[in-house]
This record gives C-alpha cells, structure tokens and sequence, in this order.
C-alpha cells in the first residue's frame, strides 16, 4: 500500500468510526431516516429545583422533510430519580425567537413566550418546514435525578421514527457542583 492510500484508508477509518459515535449509542437530535431535527449537539446541564421540578426548553423541533410527522410519544432516557411531568411544543414568537429556557418550577412561575398557545406534544402534528420551541416538565424523586435525554417517537406516512433531545440533565435540590 502506497503512503498516500495508506493515509487516505486511516482518514477513512477515522472519520466512519468518529461520525458512528455519539457517545450513549443513540441518535444525536435527528435520526439517519426521519425529517424531524433537534439539532446536531448535545448539552450537559443541570438546574437547581429546589421545589422539586423544572422546565426545559431550549432546542428547536424542525421538520426538514416533505410530509406531515404526527408525534407519537416522548420519555427520558435512562431516568434516574426524574419523571417526566409534561412535553410540549410552543410556537414561534414575533421576534423570530421559539425557545422555551429553562425554569426551576413546572408549570413554568414566569412567562415563557407561546405558553398560552402550548401543544402536548403526543397528538401534535409537524407540517414540512414547521419549527416549534419544545419544552419539558421535570420532576425529581429524590435530592438529585437525572436523565440522558428526552426521545421523540413520531410516525410519517405510516413508518416509525426517532428523535432526541441529546441533554444529559440532572435536577438538584439546592446547588449544582461548583456553582
């Protein structure tokens, strides 16, 4: 094998092997065969929920594809001490902005834009080109629980898809770790 091949086949190895990991074996915000994106990284965050729940809303749900996607479930993965108590989507704002943030109660104490015109998640339907803020009611168990993520079931045209909320989350009861 010549050096030029020899470098090409370690590049090649390479990038397959780095584009197949994300590092919990799941789809990284959108999966190979279904049009819905949350976005391609993944966040680690926690929040202090000293009443013992939390929303969490700041990825944007895109339809990428041609036809209507009907949202079937939604769970955390790998929960630990953690429930989910609510998921849903809002609408875009006037300013352009559709993020939910992040709030230590659930049912959110301040304003969150498109709250009043919030959909379940399970039952809405995403047409071609829509994009919709998510948000997520968190309830801890115990002083801390946590989660790796939220996965978004949803049918096309009568096939199965997934997507994910790639957001390792922990809730707290007082103060997260060096803060």
């Amino acid at each position: 094998m010549t050096p030029r091949r020899w470098v090409a086949t370690v590049v090649l190895l390479v990038v397959v092997g780095v584009s197949g990991c994300t590092g919990s074996g799941r789809p990284n915000g959108r999966d190979s065969s279904g049009p819905l994106s949350l976005g391609d990284a993944s966040t680690v965050l926690c929040v202090p929920a000293p009443v013992g729940t939390a929303t969490m809303g700041h990825r944007v749900l895109r339809h990428l594809g041609g036809n209507e996607a009907v949202l079937t479930a939604v769970e955390l993965i790998d929960p630990v001490d953690l429930e989910l108590v609510g998921a849903f989507l809002v609408p875009e704002g006037d300013d352009g902005l559709i993020l939910t943030g992040i709030e230590s109660t659930f049912p959110p104490r301040k304003p969150i834009r498109g709250w009043s015109e919030r959909r379940e998640v399970v039952g809405s339907r995403v047409a071609a080109g829509e994009e919709w803020g998510t948000g997520f009611g968190l309830r801890r168990t115990a002083p801390e629980g946590r989660a790796s993520g939220v996965r978004l079931r949803y049918e096309v045209r009568g096939r199965d898809h997934v997507v994910v909320y790639d957001t390792d989350v922990t809730l707290v009861a007082d103060r997260c770790a060096g803060g």
